[in-house]
């Protein structure tokens, strides 16, 4: 069952706020990844944290809920992109008339 995340009536959204959702949820992944990666491929930064898989683990689960919430968002994007289109379309048709 497919949620429905944006309801346009009455409800006006800029796509900055969605923009900007989406590149924090994209920094929080690439920021994830880059430590997991650390700590997999380099002794750097593994000697100030002796219990290396709990932070690697901390790591992936910040890179699954980032993700998460990023396909939420990409989601929502496409939602509101559709909404306008509808609107835009129903704009030309009331203007033809």
């Amino acid at each position: 069952m497919r949620r429905v995340l944006f309801y346009t009536e009455g409800v006006v959204m800029n796509i900055d706020f969605i923009a900007a959702a989406e590149s924090h949820y994209k920094a929080k992944m690439d920021e994830s990844a880059l430590t997991m990666r650390v700590y997999m491929n380099s002794s750097v930064g593994v000697g100030d944290h002796p219990n290396v898989f709990e932070e690697f683990r901390k790591s992936l689960e910040a890179f699954k809920e980032s993700r998460e919430n990023f396909q939420i968002v990409q989601e929502l994007k496409s939602q509101y992109l559709k909404s306008q289109e509808g609107a835009e379309a129903e704009e030309k048709e009331a203007d033809e008339d």
